[in-house]
């Protein structure tokens, strides 16, 4: 990953479920294609969208990572794209979402908005 002085990407690293997430702050979909590109070296595609952020999960070297970002500091949005990361990391795991595993999917919800909430580039509500 090639970051730079003023990179907009918060990584992340779960131990317990050994998951690297990447939080990509910008302003639109064209801003986090560039990012991704030319800092975390990934192609996601040129598809234009309209939307106020996106989770992605990448194969890097046969191990997942989240790739997600938001235009937006509102806690909602990131809450939003947090969700999409969680359910992706624990369904790659054989945890579906349930009545008893709903626990396991609220704690690491927490513990990703813990995390971008104490990084730098935080502002939101």
């Amino acid at each position: 990953m090639k970051k730079t002085k003023k990179s907009k990407i918060q990584h992340i690293y779960d131990p317990i479920f050994k998951q690297n997430y990447y939080f990509i702050d910008c302003k639109n979909h064209d801003e986090f294609l560039k990012i991704c590109l030319d800092e975390l070296e990934i192609d996601i595609g040129k598809e234009k969208r309209l939307v106020d952020g996106e989770c992605y999960e990448i194969i890097r070297e046969d191990i997942p990572i989240q790739v997600f970002w938001t235009n937006k500091k509102h806690i909602e949005v990131v809450v939003h794209e947090c969700f999409h990361a969680v359910y992706s990391c624990l369904s790659n795991r054989g945890i579906e979402l349930s009545t008893s595993s709903e626990e396991i999917f609220a704690y690491l919800l927490q513990y990703l908005i813990e995390e971008i909430k104490s990084g730098k580039s935080w502002r939101g509500q």
